[in-house]
């Protein structure tokens, strides 16, 4: 009676120092073990198969294993950052991105199709949840990219042609018209800027290394003015304008 007592306290003690350690990743052989589930699985030519879990920052080694080529353990006292699926080394379905700091906070979902590629909406988050982006792929191919404010409205639409960038939308939190850009090969080729009660602030066409050949600028009533500088780059910045470009 007491061998069987003495086997059922070893028992129970095994079950809560396994539930114990919730935190620790246990690595055997190719593969790692994280809260029971057999995950991060290379094979002996180093490709990845299966559920894949990636934590971000530093661990803490355990030397208390049996056999240092088969079987090591640690600790891990950060945070999750990114899960999802290999098949052959190539990432598919869907794929879940976390802020590092923030308790499983989701910064961005993407989804891969069965070969690899970036198919169907990407989403990115602020850390505060709300939508930051929203993009548009088909078999690897972006399409379209929706921007919003931390606050929830429309910033901007963007455009592609076989993933180069081809033209954008951006609006003031107000839904006028704030910018629009067209382009050739991820280049400006032509813009305007607008007021935020609709008029024309900025008319800028033929570009060539930076420099605006035909520019115009008018003030707030309509009324064209001189203007300070034809460099694009100094009237993108002085607007605030550097994420459309």
């Amino acid at each position: 009676m007491r061998t069987i007592f003495f086997i059922l306290i070893v028992f129970v003690n095994s079950i809560l120092t396994v539930q114990g350690q919730s935190n620790r990743i246990y690595h055997y052989k190719n593969c790692e073990i994280i809260k029971g589930d057999t995950v991060n699985c290379k094979s002996q030519d180093g490709i990845k198969n299966g559920k894949w879990i990636q934590y971000a920052g530093g661990i803490k080694w355990h030397t208390d294993f049996v056999d240092p080529k088969d079987y090591e353990e640690y600790e891990d006292f950060h945070y999750l950052i990114s899960e999802g699926n290999y098949v052959n080394n190539i990432k598919v379905g869907t794929w879940v991105y976390y802020f590092p700091d923030s308790r499983l906070q989701r910064r961005k979902i993407e989804y891969f199709n069965n070969e690899g590629l970036k198919d169907s909406l990407e989403l990115n988050n602020y850390k505060s949840g709300q939508t930051r982006s929203i993009k548009h792929w088909k078999k690897g191919i972006l399409e379209k990219k929706i921007s919003y404010y931390q606050t929830g409205e429309i910033k901007s639409n963007t455009f592609y042609n076989d993933s180069f960038k081809d033209s954008t939308l951006a609006y003031y939190k107000n839904g006028s018209l704030l910018f629009t850009g067209k382009f050739k090969s991820n280049d400006l080729t032509e813009f305007k800027i607008y007021y935020e009660n609709g008029q024309l602030k900025y008319s800028g066409q033929e570009i060539e290394n930076w420099e605006i050949k035909n520019l115009k600028y008018y003030d707030i009533n309509g009324q064209e003015l001189k203007f300070r500088t034809n460099v694009l780059g100094e009237i993108i910045s002085n607007e605030g304008l550097t994420e459309f470009l």
